[in-house]
């Protein structure tokens, strides 16, 4: 009871702490206030027991401990991530003052324009409907981190050019970052000398 609560055993009402360790007969009962005054020691209105405080003080301070690193870890993945979304890919081509897209926004242009247009020195990616898709700087970073093996930009490049050469088989604005993703497993799959 002293674990589960972690608190020190009441000592004004007997009656009620022995029915909350389920001592009902008066030998139960004897037994209760026996091992109270032989491990316990009277603390004003509650039972103390020195290494009961001792075990749940130190797992208070363990927790505390942990829920701090837990904070201080997000708070460092938080800005390394950041960081990397911030980061341009190319800086002479980048506008300092633009701001990268939310994550789940697909943004595109339209196909006629797209030789004329990048983002951060990223190539659009055409798509079925004659548009072209703006990578997000952020998703950019994403593959980025998840494929350390692929070197992000001329992959993307050789993904437009390969949608150049394909339009009957270039994908949805729905699709369309799947299909990047997939594009970049694979070269990260064969960077690592797996088959597939």
């Amino acid at each position: 009871m002293y674990y589960d609560t972690e608190q020190p055993l009441p000592a004004t009402d007997m009656n009620g702490l022995c029915r909350r360790v389920l001592a009902h007969s008066d030998e139960e009962k004897a037994a209760v206030e026996a091992v109270l005054s032989e491990f316990f020691e009277r603390d004003g209105e509650v039972w103390r027991h020195a290494r009961c405080d001792k075990e749940i003080n130190a797992f208070k301070a363990k927790q505390e401990s942990a829920i701090r690193a837990g904070r201080a870890s997000a708070e460092s993945r938080f800005n390394k991530r950041s960081r990397r979304v911030q980061r341009p890919f190319n800086a002479s081509a980048t506008n300092q003052n633009q701001e990268p897209e939310p994550r789940t926004k697909i943004t595109t242009t339209p196909l006629a324009q797209a030789s004329r247009l990048s983002l951060n020195g990223s190539e659009l990616i055409p798509l079925k409907d004659g548009t072209a898709w703006q990578v997000p700087i952020e998703f950019l970073g994403e593959l980025e981190r998840l494929c350390p093996r692929v070197d992000a930009l001329p992959t993307l490049r050789e993904i437009r050019l390969w949608c150049l050469g394909n339009q009957d088989r270039c994908k949805t604005k729905r699709g369309v970052k799947r299909f990047v993703t997939r594009w970049f497993a694979k070269e990260q799959e064969k960077a690592l000398g797996h088959k597939g």
